[in-house]
């Protein structure tokens, strides 16, 4: 990465980052490393969340990082009701295991907004553990620098309309999915996520109603959080990342699946896909040619033969994951 660039797009420091990650293993994987290297690059203060036995590993590796034990964090209350809702037959799930970490994720995030551990008069950014940042990010967060200095006011940027056309094409009005790969949000937007998973939760809410015919995941909690910040803030400050990102030339890429056949072609279901892209395949899942430029940022062709850079990478499928992170170990960067 260019020196000058990336001075440039650290002039803005106004967000803190957030990191949830634990899994049953010795270690992290390679692809945990790569992730925190190249988020580093951009918010050099990250609060760490992960189990015990990755905690001095990533201390050790990261010393500028807050990392905290999630053991340390009581969320046995909201845990053992869900739990129950399911073992009663009341919703569907997904990986019951998995999506347990998913609701803690958020639970244990307003937790440290309270302990003061995240400062409540700046917003946030939290990402997955699959989703790789890269410095164009920052070209969208200078955009809400001027925007959200009123912490009391409810602010959150993420694939809104991505989720309003999820639930279209699956009938799921009026609760749609929101992914939470890549979320910029303050405290006053979480506080009215987790007011909704407990209305949730505790089954003040038809739960059966609205999971009749899906599954409940933690994406469904935030299309009800961003639907009652819009009733009771109507002055909210609620940005779709997929807009901002296109009226800076740059993308965002939500859910990239991957084509390996000798070249660097990605899969992507076709909803989540603006058609000025240039794809070498059609379908339900055509194939969008990217690149890897000088500065090992992923580069998507336009119809046009433009080139514009990623802000970020999603990924659906484990080989995605490791053929991305391959093709960006080849000049040596940001190796884990």
């Amino acid at each position: 990465m260019e020196e000058n660039k990336s001075n440039s797009y650290m002039s803005n420091k106004i967000f803190q980052a957030y990191f949830f990650f634990t899994a049953n293993s010795s270690s992290p994987p390679d692809l945990v490393y790569l992730t925190l290297n190249y988020a580093k690059a951009i918010f050099p203060n990250i609060t760490v969340v992960t189990n015990n036995n990755f905690k001095s590993i990533l201390q050790g590796k990261y010393p500028g990082f807050n990392v905290l034990d999630a053991e340390g964090f009581s969320t046995y209350k909201e845990e053992r009701k869900y739990i129950e809702l399911i073992n009663n037959g009341v919703i569907s799930s997904n990986y019951p295991p998995v999506e347990q970490l998913c609701l803690k994720r958020w639970l244990i995030m307003k937790e440290l907004f309270n302990l003061g551990t995240l400062d409540k008069t700046r917003p946030a950014v939290v990402f997955d553990w699959d989703t790789i940042l890269f410095s164009p990010l920052l070209k969208i967060t200078k955009k809400f620098t001027n925007k959200i200095s009123n912490s009391e006011i409810p602010f959150a940027s993420g694939f809104f309309e991505l989720g309003l056309k999820t639930g279209l094409i699956n009938n799921w009005l009026p609760i749609y999915d929101v992914c939470p790969n890549l979320i910029f949000l303050n405290f006053k937007a979480l506080e009215i996520y987790c007011r909704c998973m407990d209305l949730l939760l505790s089954k003040k809410k038809n739960l059966q109603s609205i999971y009749k015919n899906r599954y409940f995941n933690d994406m469904s909690i935030w299309s009800m959080a961003i639907s009652t910040i819009n009733r009771e803030y109507p002055n909210n400050f609620l940005y779709d990342l997929d807009q901002i990102s296109l009226e800076s030339n740059i993308f965002c890429d939500h859910n990239i699946r991957i084509d390996w056949q000798g070249e660097l072609n990605f899969l992507m279901k076709i909803h989540s896909i603006p058609e000025q892209f240039d794809y070498t395949g059609t379908g339900k899942l055509p194939i969008k040619k990217i690149s890897i430029n000088q500065d090992q940022i992923p580069e998507v062709r336009l119809l046009s033969g433009e080139k514009i850079e990623l802000a970020c990478a999603h990924f659906s499928g484990v080989e995605a994951k490791y053929v991305l992170m391959s093709e960006l170990h080849k000049n040596g960067k940001f190796l884990p």
